[in-house]
């Protein structure tokens, strides 16, 4: 999966396949939110369904350990192709990976990739606008307008310079304690809180392009340049570090991040992740840093 069969040269701009048809595989990673599922898929069925010339896979890659509810996602019918696989606890990317290989097809076969959380909604102009996109030949993942509902700010652009040792050393420390970790989530609310002032942001508004480091992990769109490049998406950590991982792979094989604020996505924020317990949720973070530290800060 991780192998170019047929590498772009730097040069070739992305384009949809002959007949004109982009191919898309969308995959959802539930964690015990099956009526977020269920709002999920049902705003991808109402963008999908006034677009033309997307051929949709969606996988409903299910990591829960509580099915109550489950019947609201049993026996759904979209118009877009639709596969639900069920998974041990397994994490947040190694279920994305999971749900790839469920589509029974090479990723590089796709125009765009994308994994998403369910605590969120595309817009109506979501797949029309990936439709129109034109994306360079140097971008591996774009990252969507990605609104918060509790601020109304745009989660993007999640990183926008690559962190240094130091710092990575820093949050690790951080991670290594609840007790730190506690107070420097307390410490962070307060700082936002305090001079950050929640405000709408106007969907209407053009804005350009930009690029970042790393774009916020709660929905990413992978491009066929990615995986043609010899990128991959299996990041063996269970939870926390995905946006690292994903920039520092983009980073490997000379591919961008782009901010893509026509692609819009209306997020819930931790509809899963707030079950768990801070300790868990401290040593998954410590984890990831772990992993960054030894991967990529040699």
């Amino acid at each position: 999966m991780n192998k170019n069969s047929n590498g772009l040269l730097a040069s070739e701009s992305m384009k949809k396949n002959n007949s004109g048809v982009l191919e898309v595989a969308l995959v959802c990673v539930c964690y015990n939110a099956y009526q977020d599922a269920l709002r999920l898929l049902k705003s991808i069925e109402k963008s999908y369904s006034q677009t033309k010339g997307v051929n949709l896979t969606v996988v409903l890659s299910d990591n829960s350990t509580n099915e109550n509810n489950k019947e609201l996602i049993d026996n759904l019918n979209f118009s877009f192709q639709y596969i639900y696989i069920k998974n041990d606890n397994i994490g947040y990317f190694p279920a994305f990976y999971k749900g790839v290989q469920a589509t029974e097809q090479a990723p590089e076969q796709f125009d765009y990739v994308i994994v998403s959380n369910v605590d969120l909604t595309v817009a109506e102009s979501f797949f029309n606008e990936l439709y129109l996109l034109k994306t360079a030949s140097d971008i591996g993942v774009i990252a969507p307008r990605v609104l918060s509902q509790s601020t109304g700010l745009d989660s993007n652009p999640k990183i926008l310079v690559r962190p240094s040792k130091f710092r990575i050393t820093l949050f690790r420390f951080i991670s290594s304690s609840p007790f730190s970790f506690s107070l420097y989530k307390k410490l962070k609310h307060h700082i936002r809180g305090r001079y950050s002032k929640p405000k709408s942001v106007n969907t209407s508004v053009i804005m350009k392009p930009s690029f970042m480091y790393g774009a916020h992990g709660a929905f990413m769109v992978f491009t066929k340049q990615y995986f043609n490049s010899g990128a991959h998406v299996n990041y063996p950590r269970f939870l926390f570090g995905e946006e690292g991982f994903v920039a520092e792979e983009c980073r490997k094989v000379g591919l961008k991040v782009e901010h893509q604020p026509v692609l819009v996505i209306n997020d819930r924020e931790h509809g899963s992740t707030s079950l768990e317990t801070s300790a868990f949720i401290c040593n998954e973070h410590k984890k990831s840093y772990d992993y960054f530290l030894k991967n990529y800060m040699k």
